[in-house]
Parts: C-alpha cells; structure tokens; sequence
C-alpha cells in the first residue's frame, strides 16, 4: 500500500486516539484516557466506551476492504470464457504425418479497452526474448512502425482477414494494447502468426503421354497438395534430376522405362510421397531443309540466295540445338551427271554448287542432290535424309 493510500485511509478512519493536549494540560489532565474518562459520570462513560466499540468495528471493516480491493489490484477480470484450439499443422498426410493441437480455455472480456495493431515491428530483433528466438511476452513501449492497420474489436477480440498475392510463407506480427488494471497506463502485448499462400492450380497428368526423350532436359513441375515446394526433392531411377521449388528437369541417356520418385521434408525426416514412371523415346528426327522447302521445283535464281542445309523439327516440343554436320552433293544437267560426287562437313551449302549453277546456260535442266544429310541430334550423329532440287 503506497504512502498516498496510507494517508488517504488514515482520514476516513473512525477511530482515532488523538486528543486536545493544550485544553488537557489546562484542566490538569495528563492523557487521553484521563482526558476523556476522568471525572465523568458513568451513564457517559458508558456511552463513550459504546463509541468506541462501534468506531473499532468500523475501522475493521475499512482496513479488511481497502486490503481486499488491493489483492486483484494488478489483475485484470474477465467475464468472457470459451473452449478454443491451436492447430499446429492444418494439412497432414494419410499415413504420414499426425494432426496436433492445443486445446485450452481461453478468457477475454467485453468491457476491457483493448486495442490490436498489425503492422512491422520497428525493430525485429529488440522483440525476441535473448537468444531464444521467441518473441517477448510483454514491451514497454507502442512497437510497430507507421503504416500499421488498427483492427475492429467485438467483445474483447479482433479479427485479421487480408487477400495474400504472396506465394509461399506468410508473417505477420502485431500489438494487443489494453489499459492496465488501475486504469493507469497501458500494457503492449507483441504477437506473430504465419500461414502458406499458394497459387490455384489443377494436375492434369495424360497417362498415356508420360513421355521422357533420351539427350535432352525434359522439365516436370512437381507439386503435393499441402506441402510447400521448397519442401520436396525428386530422384530419378535413370540419368540425372536437378532443380527446385517445384521446376525440375530430367535428361536421360537410355530407352528404358524410368521412375521419378518424390519426397517431402516433414518434421525434418524426408517421406517419400509418390512415384511416376515414363516412357522414354529417342527424339524424332528431323527433316532437312533448303531455303525452308525439301525436295521441290524452284527457280535457280532463289538456290543462290540460300546460305545453309536447315533442319525442321516438325512440331516438336523441344527447342533443340540441332545441327546438319555432313552430307554429299552431285549435279546433273540434262540428265548427265557431272564430275564426282563431293563430302561437305558441316551445314553450309558448297560455293561449287553456286558457282556451276551460274555458269550453266539458260534453258538447261538443273539437277542438285544432296545426299547422305547427317545432324547431331541431342548429342548423336544420325541420317536425316536426302534433297532433291530441280531448277529452271
């Protein structure tokens, strides 16, 4: 009890020993108990020691109640109680993982002030408790920088709704503010909670085209529902895997049928979640071009402007490097071969060739073989076909 309170009681208590000592020393009188009983008639006496019982009993009953109001001086009342829980896991695997929560009564009250804030806080690390790593119960002083959002409180409890574009964790922390007990001052309860945001999406596998190609990097998107995908990893029964967060790429060397398996990190023990076998086909082959045109009619004015033998892959899916390395061209002019056939190691189309096509008169049927074409196809040299070109 403070010196303010001890002051404040001592006035309204009823009972009291203090006397008049100037008019007690006049009339001969040394003390209270002299001052107030000597020479007085007994009915008076009587009455006197009435009073003071009664102003006994009253003084009781002031100390008893100003002490009982001081017991829950520092505590706050609740008139609110319910049965509520705290998931730690909201998503758990059949078979995998156990659901866990925390189940517990909780108390507010719908008279209290309180107040609750989310926004940063001004300084992250002044909110931790040491080296724990867990956020202070209780600070001094407002904690959050501005931009916060003050939320609406109903009957002691605040509720936080927000449309996340963040994919991935979520953190969010925050201030309760109540009026301490006494109704002087306030209390700053810090808090945190976080939740997984990620993007809607539908799985749609065709089980009849689960098709990996052998030399290239094939990519898969890898997902389980629940899990975040910085989470998983993938393996692969044959050849090699890499990537992450959901982005994978596999590049196989055989034809043989090959298993992805994935995992996922749960409380720290990698449980495997599934497994996908494919298909694996060599890449088709592509088709050899001039000019964008196979084997065709086409003026020999425009076989001059055309610089390479080019590859068209047909629609294939794959953007590959693919690349003509040899092949072996004739020419014939009325039907009459003319001179060897010559080899060229690599894709351009032979200076000879434009310059005999030049030299040979107007009128005359030209004929241009291309034969034995050659590409490296996803690191193999394979045979992609013959040309065949008539010019007028």
């Amino acid at each position: 009890m403070s010196d303010e309170d001890l002051k404040k009681l001592d006035m309204q208590m009823p009972l009291s020993t203090t006397y008049d000592k100037t008019e007690a020393e006049r009339l001969g009188k040394k003390d209270w108990v002299s001052y107030n009983f000597e020479k007085v008639p007994v009915a008076a006496t009587i009455a006197l020691l009435s009073k003071l019982q009664g102003d006994v009993r009253n003084a009781e009953t002031l100390m008893l109640s100003e002490i009982y109001g001081k017991v829950d001086v520092g505590v706050y009342k609740f008139d609110k109680l319910f049965a509520t829980s705290i998931n730690e896991n909201n998503f758990v695997l059949a078979g995998q993982q156990e659901f866990r929560a925390d189940i517990f009564v909780a108390a507010t009250s719908t008279t209290q002030e309180v107040e609750v804030f989310v926004g940063d806080f001004k300084d992250p690390a002044a909110m931790l408790e040491g080296n724990t790593g867990k956020l202070k119960e209780e600070v001094a002083e407002f904690p959050l920088k501005d931009g916060y959002q003050k939320l609406e409180v109903k009957g002691g409890m605040a509720s936080f709704s927000e449309l996340s574009n963040q994919v991935g964790e979520n953190k969010r922390t925050g201030v309760i503010k109540l009026r301490e007990p006494d109704g002087v001052g306030f209390r700053y309860l810090p808090f945190e909670f976080n939740y997984q945001s990620s993007k809607s999406s539908a799985v749609v596998s065709p089980t009849k085209m689960n098709v990996l190609y052998v030399g290239v990097e094939n990519p898969l998107n890898i997902s389980v529902p629940g899990i975040p995908a910085d989470k998983l990893t993938a393996k692969i029964s044959k050849g090699s895997i890499s990537g992450n967060n959901g982005t994978y790429y596999a590049k196989v060397n055989t034809t043989d049928n090959v298993t992805v398996d994935v995992y996922a990190d749960i409380d720290g023990t990698n449980k495997k979640m599934g497994e996908m076998t494919f298909r694996v086909k060599r890449i088709p082959k592509p088709i050899p071009i001039v000019l964008g045109k196979g084997s065709s009619r086409m003026p020999r004015s425009r076989l001059l402007t055309a610089l390479s033998i080019d590859l068209d892959m047909n629609d294939f899916v794959f953007e590959v490097p693919f690349k003509v390395v040899e092949y072996t061209y004739m020419i014939a002019v009325d039907g009459e071969i003319l001179g060897n056939s010559k080899t060229v190691k690599s894709n351009i189309l032979a200076a000879d060739i434009k310059d005999f096509v030049r030299n040979v008169k107007a009128g005359k049927k030209i004929m241009v073989y291309l034969d034995g074409i050659k590409a490296n196809v996803a690191g193999d040299v394979v045979a992609v076909g013959d040309l065949i070109y008539e010019l007028n």
